[in-house]
């Protein structure tokens, strides 16, 4: 609402320097009126639009990056249950093994099913996200070095830190579930 004030205050200034904002003591025309207020309206909605164009799209960026990064740890969680699961093998009577052993291959099943029909859903929406993010990070990255105004690198900078950190959550619960698939294949070798 701040920038919204100062904007309309700087409108309305520039307005009385070239002399088309209605005065008290100048009469002013219907259409002169009339044409300055359609102008202030339409630089109100302007920015109205702008607030909501950006809201909807760091709505929409971060609610993916969420959720993909929700399923990763639901995959990783499950892989985990299911390795401790195989290490309680050993203290499972051995009247229930079989029927230990048949849940655990079932549940791996399980696993395998869902980790490749979430990659058969996410792999091309990923690969456009991470395309996306590379280029608004290096356009970023050239508006910091490029801009010499102060305020507008350090604004740069803060987007350039959120579009990193999005990146980093995507690639850090990957690599999570990477290493516990690797550490398992580690554990069925030996």
């Amino acid at each position: 609402m701040d920038n919204q004030h100062t904007y309309l205050e700087f409108t309305i200034k520039l307005l009385n320097i070239v002399n088309l904002w209605p005065h008290k003591d100048k009469q002013c025309g219907f259409i002169k009126t009339y044409f300055i207020l359609g102008l202030v309206l339409l630089s109100i909605l302007a920015l109205m639009a702008d607030f909501v164009l950006q809201f909807y799209g760091t709505l929409i960026v971060m609610t993916i990056t969420m959720l993909v990064c929700g399923i990763l740890i639901h995959v990783s969680a499950n892989l985990n249950y299911l390795k401790s699961k195989i290490q309680n093998l050993s203290n499972i009577p051995s009247d229930n093994i079989m029927e230990h052993v048949n849940f655990c291959v079932k549940y791996h099943t399980a696993i395998c099913d869902f980790s490749d029909q979430i990659n058969e859903a996410f792999s091309t929406m990923m690969l456009v996200h991470i395309t996306w993010t590379s280029f608004i990070i290096s356009v970023l990255g050239f508006e910091i070095i490029m801009d010499t105004n102060f305020s507008n690198s350090v604004r740069f900078s803060l987007h350039l830190g959120g579009w990193l950190g999005m990146l980093f959550l995507i690639c850090f619960y990957g690599q999570i579930l990477m290493d516990d698939v690797s550490t398992q294949r580690k554990d069925n070798k030996r």
